[in-house]
Parts: structure tokens; C-alpha cells; sequence
């Protein structure tokens, strides 16, 4: 044994799997916690003022309270950016809706950060390439009325699975014995 201090570690009964995992976890930082929403919905946004919606997660806003006989509050939802846990294509945004839409049957309308209205389609830009195999396929399909991503299905599991079936078929192909 040398000077060096790593020759005084006993990695005795350590496997290597064990200490690539320890040295990994030693220079990889730990992950950033998940930014706080904003405070509050922006002034500009209808059927306010809003206050915190009490025993619910953070970022849900309810409105004022309505007069008996006019439904439920007002709701406000932050809707954060895709790269904060928020859907693809996100760019953060506010939802809300009017007194009385409490549940499924009512609408919710989009806000961008200023609190001006938006569509659906620019809270969730298409995040799909505009461009290459993937992205002409799918569009093609879809104008076509084919069924290359099933409805429900999102771009990126469609690739996915077609990328492990296609290996699985590889697999098969590239280790079948040939026939004599």
C-alpha cells in the first residue's frame, strides 16, 4: 500500500456495479426542486379576484363567493411549463373557469401569463417535427385518414414502441439459425 488515499478504502465485499453507482451518485447533483406556481392568476383574468383554493395543490385558485342559487366559484389553474412537469409544448399558462362550470360539463378557458385569452392550440403548440421520417409519416397518415398513431396515443409512445418492436423483429432476424 502507497500514500495515495484511495488504497486505504476497503471496497472489500463491494461489487463494481456498487461503486460505479456510488462514484456516479457523488458527481451527479442532486435534482432542482420543482419551481413554486405564481402567486397569483394575473389581474387581467375574468371571473376574479382569486385567492388560494384551500386543501387542494398548489397553484389552484377559486374565485369570489357566488350568491346563493348561482353555483360554485370560479376556478383558476396554473398550468406550468412543459420543462416543470407541464404538458408537451407548454410554455405555462393559466385555465380557468366561470362561476357555476364546477366538473366536467363546463368549458375551461386558456390564459396566456398576462391573462389574455388563448386557444387550446396555443397552450399545447404541436410538438411533433415539422420536418424528417416521423414527423412526414404522421402528418401523411392523418391527412389521409390512416391510422399511423392511434388516437389516444401520443407521438413519442407511437416511436417508442414501434422502435422496440422493430428491434425485437431485428433480434429475431439476426439470431434465427439458417436453414439447411
Amino acid at each position: 500500500m502507497g500514500n495515495d488515499p484511495v488504497d486505504k478504502v476497503d471496497y472489500s465485499g463491494e461489487s463494481w456495479d456498487d461503486i460505479v453507482k456510488a462514484v456516479k451518485n457523488f458527481f451527479t447533483p442532486p435534482p432542482a426542486p420543482p419551481p413554486s406556481p405564481p402567486a397569483s392568476p394575473p389581474q387581467g383574468m375574468p371571473h376574479g379576484p382569486f385567492t388560494p383554493k384551500p386543501d387542494n395543490k398548489p397553484g389552484s385558485f377559486q374565485g369570489p363567493q357566488q350568491p346563493k342559487g348561482q353555483g360554485p366559484r370560479s376556478q383558476a389553474q396554473w398550468v406550468p411549463p412543459e420543462g416543470q412537469g407541464g404538458p408537451p409544448g407548454s410554455k405555462g399558462y393559466w385555465k380557468g373557469k366561470g362561476p357555476g362550470q364546477e366538473g366536467a360539463g363546463g368549458p375551461w378557458q386558456r390564459y396566456d401569463q398576462s391573462g389574455r385569452p388563448i386557444t387550446p392550440g396555443e397552450a399545447h403548440p404541436n410538438p411533433m417535427p415539422e420536418s424528417g421520417p416521423a414527423g412526414a409519416a404522421g402528418r401523411g397518415a392523418a391527412a389521409a385518414g390512416g391510422g399511423a398513431v392511434a388516437e389516444g396515443v401520443g407521438a413519442t409512445t407511437a416511436l417508442t414502441v414501434g422502435a422496440v418492436v422493430g428491434a425485437v423483429i431485428c433480434a429475431l432476424a439476426c439470431f434465427v439459425p439458417e436453414a439447411h
